[in-house]
């Protein structure tokens, strides 16, 4: 995404959201867009890109250690190597 933002000179908060928000479809991503929208137009305020970016960190962090555990299972590992994922 910071790609995205880059290429399209995309650089106010808001702006920022924005376009991040509207490339988040389906699964996780399109319930998430969905909530912070709602959010912003219930409050008609919109949060600092900062903090904005460190909510996303924190739920996509999560959904990929999952993810990373999910495919050493499937590869056999070991409960303690999966561990290490987790912390």
């Amino acid at each position: 995404m910071r790609l995205y933002l880059k290429a399209n000179k995309i650089v106010g908060a808001k702006d920022k959201i924005t376009a991040v928000l509207s490339k988040s479809r389906g699964g996780t991503a399109g319930a998430f867009a969905q909530q912070k929208l709602d959010e912003m137009e219930e409050r008609d305020d919109v949060p600092s890109w900062d903090a904005f970016e460190e909510e996303l960190k924190l739920i996509y962090q999560d959904k990929m250690k999952e993810a990373d555990c999910q495919a050493l299972d499937n590869q056999g590992s070991t409960r303690e190597s999966r561990m290490g994922l987790l912390i």
